[in-house]
């Protein structure tokens, strides 16, 4: 069965608040999920989390190493958490990222995300296929 989503990336106060160079940015965010809401479609967050060492970064990494250098999106931490004016309602889906990747090759439970990657932030548009009963424990 294929159902369709608002996947809302990397809207955490620690990715947010570096890039506030757009002050409409998150109203206009919070409009679409409203919308999203209000129509029956499902909002699926994704945001970045590492693990306390941040083992799922190479030190060969250059862009990500200073972060793990500085000990940033440890999980649990305030960066991580999403930001106010777009948070998750009950219901909504919240997926950890454990990799700084396109979200079009990871799964997340039952999840499965796939599409094509646009590149721009705050404009990536995903279809979210949901696997067939019988094969979901299969993934996880």
């Amino acid at each position: 069965m294929d159902t369709t989503v608002l996947l809302v990336m990397d809207v955490q106060r620690g990715v947010v608040e570096r890039f506030a160079e757009d002050p409409g940015y998150l109203e206009r965010l919070s409009r679409a999920i409203t919308a999203a809401r209000g129509a029956g479609i499902a909002v699926v967050y994704a945001a970045v989390a590492f693990r306390p060492g941040h083992p799922e970064i190479s030190a060969r990494n250059q862009t990500f190493s200073a972060v793990a250098a500085a000990g940033r999106f440890v999980e649990g931490s305030p960066a991580t958490e999403i930001h106010p004016a777009v948070a998750p309602a009950p219901g909504d889906v919240v997926v950890t990222k454990r990799r700084v990747s396109e979200p079009g090759r990871c799964q997340a439970g039952h999840w499965r995300v796939t599409s094509a990657w646009s590149g721009c932030r705050g404009r990536r548009t995903r279809k979210v296929n949901r696997p067939a009963a019988s094969t979901r424990n299969a993934e996880r």
